[in-house]
């Protein structure tokens, strides 16, 4: 795949050793640039608003300690802004990031300077031959079919597990591939080059070291149903902790006057659990903890929703005068919280 660096620096000559091929590069590789500014424009944007995030944040516990609530307030609804904005910029960066991707992939690599115009394998030109010539009968197999007849190449597998032509070696394929990589190796090491390992990189989130790694989170919808005491003159419902739920309960608040339609939430926790519950109108709850995603709607005073540690947390499509109630199992603690999405995976030890 060529890489952003190229193709950013020098468009022109991409496009002009692709024709080469026949190949006419030039809408992709305006698309890709394109679309490689706006990731750019909305990183440095995510991370001046993480960055925000974090310093209004920092503030909310000493100004609650000091009795300056009304300040302390504020703080969080400007905290609440920059994490709606940060989630409504992960998403468009994933949208922009995918299409992005798939551009990329919708490029050939640049030719050799040797490889002349041409557009079938009638135009190749022949620079070195080496050993005989081979007359082939005229029943001869090409290579692609020499592998499947005698199993020892899966192009349909290569393609299922890369989504790109990359052949999956087997058997006696798989001991040829290598042992053609050690010849190589030794050929050019003979030459004078000095062989090194270098780490394989596979995707943009780096995980954690396996000592290192937390266990995936269950991300197992846990509803839990609340008493619930019918009365004519009105319904009660009660929740006491280590009875319904299934932790001391530290803490609790509410989240009230959301607009209509309108989200909050976009952060994980590293200890807190929590019980979440719509006392008052309805909500969705996404939960993701790095490798999926389920949604669940709260619409009921009498269940709730327990959220385990180390899982995402989305609250959206708010109902007119909807209520959330949250019970948590750890005091305020600024440092259990983690508000950007690609810090989350990268704390879990997420790979995708």
């Amino acid at each position: 795949m060529l890489t952003l660096k190229l193709l950013r620096d020098d468009p022109e000559y991409v496009i002009r050793k692709l024709a080469v091929k026949n190949f006419d590069a030039r809408t992709i590789v305006e698309d890709i640039i394109r679309l490689d500014a706006n990731r750019r424009s909305m990183q440095a944007e995510s991370d001046a608003l993480a960055s925000q995030q974090k310093q209004k944040a920092a503030l909310i516990g000493g100004l609650m300690k000091e009795g300056r609530k009304e300040e302390a307030e504020q703080a969080k609804q400007e905290v609440a802004a920059l994490k709606a904005r940060s989630a409504e910029l992960l998403a468009a960066a994933d949208e922009n990031n995918k299409e992005l991707e798939a551009k990329l992939v919708l490029l050939p690599n640049i030719p050799c300077d040797l490889v002349p115009n041409g557009k079938g394998a009638e135009d190749n030109l022949v620079v070195k031959m080496g050993g005989p010539e081979v007359d082939l009968p005229a029943d001869a197999l090409p290579h692609w079919e020499l592998a499947k007849k005698y199993d020892i190449i899966d192009f349909d597998l290569g393609v299922k597990l890369t989504g790109a032509g990359f052949p999956v070696y087997k058997g006696k394929g798989a001991k040829l591939q290598r042992a053609l990589i050690n010849f190589f190796l030794d050929v050019n090491t003979a030459a004078g080059y000095k062989e090194v390992e270098p780490p394989v990189m596979v995707k943009s989130v780096w995980p954690r070291p396996s000592s290192e790694r937390i266990p995936m989170p269950n991300l197992e919808i846990k509803i839990i149903d609340l008493p619930k005491i019918a009365d004519p003159r009105g319904n009660l419902t009660v929740v006491e902790g280590l009875d319904v739920v299934p932790f001391d309960i530290c803490r609790a608040y509410w989240v009230y006057d959301v607009p209509g339609g309108g989200s909050r939430g976009g952060h994980a926790h590293k200890k807190l659990r929590q019980f979440i519950v719509a006392v008052s109108g309805s909500f969705h709850v996404t939960l993701d903890n790095g490798y999926e995603r389920k949604t669940i709607l709260l619409n009921h005073p009498y269940q709730g929703l327990l959220i385990e540690k180390n899982i995402w947390r989305t609250l959206d499509d708010f109902s007119s005068g909807a209520v959330c109630l949250v019970l948590a199992s750890e005091h305020y603690d600024e440092d259990d919280y983690i508000y950007d999405y690609e810090e989350f995976l990268r704390y879990i030890g997420c790979s995708r």
